[in-house]
């Protein structure tokens, strides 16, 4: 075998989890082992099994990616995925699909009034109160600025009026 000859060895994730991973994800290690006169006598590689960091990385960034920074609920981009696939569910299965879209009036005039952080605060408390008042199969996201819309999936025009109006009620 010729001295710098290596094999690349693909090795199975060791962890006991689902991974999203085929092959262990690797961090590497090399370093020289020097003889008696300070010439490289040996090269020590070590190899870590990485893949239950990575895999805690990338749902970290999936989760970066769809929900909103400030109020942890689901963002615009994730509000239009989610909102196509009801779409096509309600139409595949004929079931109703409703859509609250709300937003705060004169938010402008709490800004400016009492400041950003007491808006940030605001923004926060009323993603809570509505995620508290729907089901785990609705959506709840933040449109823009001050805008929120729930995607309600086999809820009628009717119930989904009350719903609306439970929402102005809790967040008056």
């Amino acid at each position: 075998m010729h001295p710098y000859y290596y094999e690349r060895t693909q090795f199975k994730p060791t962890s006991y989890f689902d991974s999203y991973f085929e092959f262990m994800q690797q961090n590497c290690m090399m370093r020289t082992l020097r003889g008696e006169y300070g010439s490289i006598k040996y090269i020590f590689v070590a190899v870590y099994d990485v893949t239950e960091t990575v895999h805690s990385e990338q749902k970290k960034l999936m989760e970066m990616n769809t929900r909103d920074a400030l109020t942890g609920i689901h963002n615009r981009r994730s509000l239009e995925i989610c909102l196509g696939e009801e779409i096509e569910r309600a139409k595949r299965y004929g079931h109703p699909l409703s859509m609250i879209m709300f937003d705060i009036d004169y938010f402008k005039k709490v800004n400016d009034t009492y400041g950003h952080q007491c808006g940030d605060f605001i923004l926060q408390q009323i993603a809570t109160t509505i995620e508290k008042n729907i089901r785990i199969e609705d959506t709840l996201a933040r449109y823009g600025g001050e805008e929120f819309c729930c995607i309600l999936p086999e809820i009628s025009i009717e119930s989904t009026t009350v719903l609306a109006e439970r929402f102005r009620k809790k967040c008056s």
